[in-house]
């Protein structure tokens, strides 16, 4: 199961990233993670392992599996047999950003548990968007 949602934020693209990229405050504007175990004097690249309490899931890690600095990353999971991969991509859009987010869910459970991951993700999805959103564009009072 795929799902993805784009967002639009009046905020450039160095904006933008430099919030995606800073793992460690996700909980502080994206509902959708309660925890990050981001480890010490690491930043956001290729092979780089985080610990994630993500609301409505088991606690997992995520391995940075893709890494473009300012444009991309990816990140895999396996959880109580559900392989996850999650990709942000950002691309500049006039003045702004566009930032799409996708979850891609695979595995026996996955399928056992549609309705409850599809409802489950749909909704954080979204809080990690529209979270995005609203502290890139206040940085630059947008």
């Amino acid at each position: 199961m795929r799902f993805e949602q784009t967002f639009q934020i009046a905020a450039p693209v160095e904006t933008v990233w430099g919030v995606l990229s800073d793992i460690e405050r996700y909980p502080e504007w994206a509902a959708a993670f309660q925890k990050v175990e981001f480890p010490a004097g690491k930043t956001l690249a290729k092979g780089l392992a985080v610990k994630l309490w993500v609301k409505g899931a088991p606690p997992s890690t995520w391995t940075v599996t893709r890494f473009e600095a300012c444009r991309r990353f990816a990140w895999e999971t396996t959880a109580r047999g559900v392989h996850s991969v999650g990709d942000h991509i950002i691309e500049p859009v006039g003045d702004g950003t566009r930032l799409t987010l996708s979850i891609e869910t695979s595995g026996f459970m996955a399928r056992l548990f549609a309705p409850m991951i599809k409802k489950v993700t749909t909704r954080n999805v979204g809080l990690e968007g529209n979270g995005l959103k609203a502290r890139a564009e206040g940085m630059v009072g947008g």
